[in-house]
C-alpha cells in the first residue's frame, strides 16, 4: 500500500508520546501543578522544629516552612502512600488514568529516576509529565561584574535553554515545557534574573509552550508580571499562554441583613475586581487548593461569582492540588492528591454544572501541551463504495459483493440491484 506522512501533535510523557487523537480515551483528571519530589534549600536557621512528631504537627500545618524535615519530600515511599490513598477516595472510570504535571525546579529534586518509579508502581492510575526550568545559580556567579553580564545575558540564556530544552536535560529526555517562574524570588532590578525571564518567554514563545508565573499568594506580584513583560518586550507576547498560580485572595468578614432582618457575618474577597482584570487580559488563573486550605469554602463562592459574572471565565481557571510539604500528604495529617477533588465537591455543592468543573479539571489543560509535533508514516487506506446505498467501506474491514464489475456492501444491496 502507498505511504504518506503527516505531522502528528502529542505529549511527552516521561519514556512514551500520546498523540493528540489517544488523548480523550487515557485520561479523566489532569492535576497541572504538582512538586513531586523536592528539596527546598533555605538559609533560615530560625527553625521551631528540626523533626515532624505527633505533638508539633498540628503547629507545623499552619507554618509548614517553619520545620526543616518538613520542606523536603524525596521518598518514592510517600507518594505511593498517597496515590494508593487518591485509589480509594476517587474513583476513576474504567481504563482511565490521572495526568499529573511535574513543575518542581530541577535542583529541588526533580528526579528522572524516581519520577519513573512513581509511574511504574502505579501504571494504572497515573501518567507524568515533566517540564524543564533553567536556574541560575547566584551563590556560584562570577564576582566580575562585567564577565556576569556577558555570561548571563538575555542572547546566552536563550541559547542555554534553547539548548538544554531542545536535546534534553542531562539525563537525555525532553522535557514537556518550560517552567515555572516563581516571583517571589525576582528581583526587577538583578538583571541576571531578568534576562532569565526574558529568555523564558522568548523561548517559550518559539516552541508556544505555555509560561508559568507563580504569584506565590503575594499580592506585590500583580504589579510584578506587567513590569517583566514590559522589560522583556510584552509585544512580542499577545499570543503567548500565561498561567497565574496562586493569586493573593484575601477574605474579610462582612455584616449582612437578610430578608427577616438578621444579621448575617459571611467571608468575601476584596480581590473580585482583580482577578476578573486578571481573566479579561487572558490570564489563566492557577489554585492550588491547599494554599486556601483554611478558606476552601470561602474560595469556592469566590469562584462561583466569578462564574456569576461570567460563565465563561470556567475556560481560564485551572484547579491542582500543590503539595509542597510532607504535613501536606495524609501521612502527616493534611489530605494528600485528594485535596481539590475534596474542593470539586464543595464546587457541586455551589451548583457549579459539570461542563464548567470538567474545563477546570481537565479541558483547560488539556489543549495547553500539543505544541510538540513529529512527522509519522501512515498507510493509505483503501475505500470501496456500495454502488446501491452509497456508503463507503474500508477494503478489507466487511464482506462484499461484486456483480457485472460492480461492488456492493451487503446481500440486501445486492438484491436491491438485481432487481
Amino acid at each position: 500500500m502507498e505511504e504518506e506522512q503527516k505531522l502528528q501533535e502529542y505529549i511527552q510523557i516521561l519514556d512514551k508520546k500520546v498523540y493528540k487523537q489517544d488523548f480523550q480515551n487515557n485520561y479523566q483528571y489532569i492535576l497541572p501543578h504538582e512538586h513531586l519530589f523536592q528539596i527546598i534549600p533555605t538559609e533560615n536557621k530560625e527553625f521551631l522544629y528540626s523533626t515532624l512528631t505527633i505533638q508539633n504537627i498540628k503547629t507545623i500545618s499552619k507554618n509548614p516552612d517553619n520545620c526543616l524535615e518538613n520542606l523536603n519530600i524525596s521518598d518514592t515511599i510517600l507518594q505511593d502512600n498517597e496515590l494508593k490513598q487518591f485509589s480509594k477516595n476517587i474513583k476513576l472510570d474504567e481504563n482511565k488514568k490521572m495526568l499529573i504535571i511535574e513543575s518542581t525546579n530541577n535542583i529541588n529534586g526533580q528526579s528522572l529516576q524516581k519520577l519513573q518509579q512513581l509511574q511504574q508502581s502505579n501504571q494504572n492510575l497515573i501518567d507524568i509529565v515533566f517540564g524543564y526550568t533553567y536556574v541560575v545559580d547566584k551563590n556560584s556567579l562570577y564576582q566580575n561584574e562585567e564577565k556576569n553580564l556577558i555570561m548571563h545575558s538575555v542572547e546566552n540564556i536563550i541559547q542555554s535553554i534553547k539548548y538544554q530544552f531542545q536535546y534534553g536535560t542531562e539525563n537525555g529526555l525532553k522535557p514537556s515545557f518550560i517552567g515555572e517562574i516563581c516571583l517571589n524570588q525576582i528581583d526587577l532590578n538583578d538583571n541576571v534574573l531578568q534576562n532569565m525571564v526574558c529568555g523564558y518567554l522568548q523561548v517559550s514563545n518559539q516552541y508556544n509552550t505555555p509560561v508559568y508565573f507563580n504569584l506565590q499568594y503575594n499580592y506585590q506580584n500583580y504589579d510584578k508580571i506587567s513590569q517583566l513583560l514590559k522589560q522583556c518586550g510584552q509585544q512580542n507576547y499577545n499570543n503567548k499562554v500565561y498561567i497565574l498560580w496562586n493569586p493573593y485572595i484575601n477574605f474579610q468578614f462582612e455584616k449582612s441583613a437578610n430578608y427577616n432582618g438578621e444579621v448575617q457575618i459571611t467571608k468575601i474577597s476584596t480581590q473580585l475586581k482583580e482577578i476578573k482584570n486578571l481573566l479579561d487580559k487572558g490570564y489563566k488563573i492557577g489554585i492550588d487548593t491547599v494554599r486556601y486550605s483554611d478558606q476552601q469554602q470561602e474560595l469556592g463562592y469566590f469562584l462561583k461569582q466569578l462564574l456569576l459574572i461570567n460563565q465563561d471565565y470556567c475556560k481560564q481557571i485551572l484547579i491542582s492540588t500543590g503539595i509542597n510539604y510532607k504535613s501536606d500528604l495524609t501521612l502527616y495529617g493534611g489530605n494528600g492528591i485528594s485535596d481539590c477533588f475534596y474542593f470539586k465537591n464543595i464546587l457541586q455543592e455551589l451548583q457549579v454544572n459539570e461542563i464548567q468543573l470538567k474545563d477546570m479539571f481537565y479541558t483547560n489543560f488539556q489543549e495547553l501541551f500539543f505544541w510538540a509535533k513529529e512527522k509519522i508514516k501512515v498507510e493509505k487506506v483503501e475505500m470501496f463504495k456500495c454502488n446501491i446505498c452509497k456508503k463507503e467501506f474500508e477494503e478489507g474491514k466487511i464482506d462484499k459483493f461484486k456483480k457485472f464489475g460492480k461492488e456492493f456492501c451487503s446481500m440486501k444491496c445486492l438484491k436491491a440491484f438485481l432487481k
